[in-house]
């Protein structure tokens, strides 16, 4: 589908899914950061665009991912 997904949709994407590896649900438990982080990586370009995940993946060395979800919990 590529462009045919809005871009906000992509970001959405690897940002929901990325949340739900590092929460703890009722059906399973939380990866670290460093798997949700691998797991996002291993499904970029199959399940999310490379431009959202190199972003991401920038955003991630910085620490800024990790200061988010210190916030958020």
């Amino acid at each position: 589908k590529e462009e045919n997904i809005p871009f906000m949709a992509r970001v959405m994407a690897v940002a929901d899914s990325f949340d739900a590896m590092t929460s703890t649900r009722p059906y399973s438990k939380a990866l670290n950061l460093e798997e949700s982080k691998q797991e996002v990586n291993n499904n970029t370009a199959t399940q999310f665009d490379p431009y959202v995940v190199g972003s991401f993946m920038k955003a991630y060395a910085k620490g800024l991912i990790k200061e988010i979800l210190e916030q958020k919990r």
